[in-house]
């Protein structure tokens, strides 16, 4: 019976330390991507003022309308 109470503690054990494990992948990879958006949003700030509208030249417009 003792036997049986240990390896039931090793499996429960065993069972939350990779749940932990997998909660703190998940938590670094959303940080990682949440630091990845926000470096892309501040490039894109930095773009805007060279961003221009300009009409598409004819030359390169499709030719069946």
């Amino acid at each position: 019976m003792i036997v049986t109470i240990a390896a039931a503690t090793i499996m429960i054990d065993r069972q939350f330390e990779l749940r932990d494990m997998r909660a703190r992948t998940i938590s670094k990879r959303e940080a990682s991507l949440e630091e990845e958006h926000e470096a892309m949003r501040e490039f894109l700030k930095g773009t805007e003022d060279e961003y221009e509208m300009k009409a598409i030249p004819d030359k390169f417009r499709r030719a069946d309308k």
